[in-house]
């Protein structure tokens, strides 16, 4: 986590063929040491998985992969996203301000495709006066009649949760939707786990919608992974990386940028084979290392390509790691608070994100996974429940 430094079901969508598609609008500066490397990945396609990430996958059932045979003609190629965004933000207009649209990529799952391909997403908040399903139900026929093809979620939509619908044209997917419900929304990630196997009961005792971060080179961690995967919890692999001196790497298989780019993500990529169910990574320190443009350039390829999105725990205020990512076109978010940092009270920590949620909408949350900050996690996050704060997945509100 933060350093004390210097500071169920897939829902497949049919490929319904090739036309060269635009990239989404700017998301952050562009980094020339990785934009090169970024345009390998530029072609993307579709078949949304939107019910896997946020409807848990039932105990003693693993979740679908993708299917590795391609049809004889291949998967079908993303179409251009311009003109399904520019109809849907017109739709929404009179309900919701373009200034909330935001602009991401989704990940594609189906016959040919690989791990990391994507396409196009817009995703917002439904407003307060209007429920989401009436809001997406009500695109349908304009866009129909636009000639495009709308597909939902295979589990259906559920209060409470992202709504996610797909677009495609001419059997080509397009752009992906996901309205967020109104209200406040809260991400928790539980990090630096897998070193004390006596506290997995208190993890299964926390909402399920929690997001749990393992240390790829703790002694318990595949474990104990397994065990809330089984559950139908959400994993992530808490990466180990450099941090910025004085802070020191608490562990074995950090790595750091004394090694060339090349040779640091293939550590990485052993590292990440320790957590095969895992869906994201999250930086454990990486103080120094997420300030390297080139070494998390290569280090975000690899998690790209492997189909895994990244959350930046903005350990040191200098990272790149957030617009490195948006430049490589991997999924991304940002932490914005951390709750128990070293000589910080959780109980004030704990206010100020309420603050946050009254006052920006959203925040997304990092704790250390000790015996001391899980006691007091339950209670907080039921009082939360309480006020109607929605409590959402890593994987429900990356970009």
């Amino acid at each position: 986590m933060s350093e004390p430094e210097n500071s169920g079901d897939t829902v497949v969508v049919p490929p319904v063929g090739p036309a060269a598609s635009p990239p989404p609008p700017p998301r952050g500066p562009r980094i020339w040491t990785v934009l090169a490397a970024g345009a390998a990945g530029a072609l993307v396609t579709l078949a949304l998985d939107a019910w896997l990430r946020s409807e848990p996958v039932p105990p003693g059932r693993s979740a679908p992969s993708p299917a590795a045979a391609s049809s004889s003609t291949g998967p079908a190629p993303v179409a251009d996203p311009g003109p399904a965004r520019e109809l849907v933000s017109g739709l929404l207009a009179p309900s919701v301000p373009a200034a909330v649209l935001q602009h991401g990529v989704y990940p594609l799952r189906g016959a040919g495709r690989s791990p990391g391909e994507t396409f196009p997403l817009l995703a917002f908040p439904c407003p307060p006066a209007r429920a989401c399903g009436e809001l997406l139900d009500a695109l349908e026929a304009p866009l129909a009649a636009a000639g495009f093809q709308v597909s939902r979620n295979i589990g259906g939509d559920r209060p409470g949760r992202p709504y996610f619908r797909a677009i495609a044209q001419q059997q080509r997917p397009a752009l992906a939707l996901r309205a967020w419900p109104p209200g406040p929304r809260l991400t928790l990630v539980v990090d630096d786990l897998g070193r004390e196997p006596a506290v997995l009961e208190r993890l299964l005792a926390l909402d399920e919608h929690v997001t749990f971060a393992f240390l790829p080179n703790a002694p318990s961690a595949p474990s104990m992974a397994a065990r809330l995967a089984d559950a139908g919890r959400e994993i992530v692999v808490d990466l180990p990386l450099e941090p910025q001196p004085p802070t020191v790497a608490d562990g074995p298989d950090f790595l750091t940028t004394a090694d060339p780019p090349e040779a640091a993500a293939r550590a990485a990529d052993r590292l990440l084979g320790r957590l095969p169910r895992a869906v994201g990574v999250i930086n454990h320190l990486g103080g120094r290392f997420t300030t390297q443009a080139t070494h998390m350039a290569s280090l975000l390829h690899l998690i790209g390509g492997r189909g895994l999105f990244f959350l930046d725990d903005r350990t040191s205020p200098a990272s790149v790691a957030l617009e490195t990512a948006r430049v490589v076109g991997v999924r991304t978010a940002a932490r914005t608070h951390a709750l128990d940092l070293p000589g910080q009270d959780v109980r004030a920590a704990f206010k100020a994100v309420e603050a946050a949620l009254v006052l920006d909408g959203q925040a997304v949350v990092v704790a250390h996974g000790n015996p001391e900050t899980l006691a007091l996690l339950g209670p907080w996050l039921e009082d939360l429940e309480r006020r109607n704060i929605h409590l959402f997945r890593l994987s429900e509100i990356v970009l």
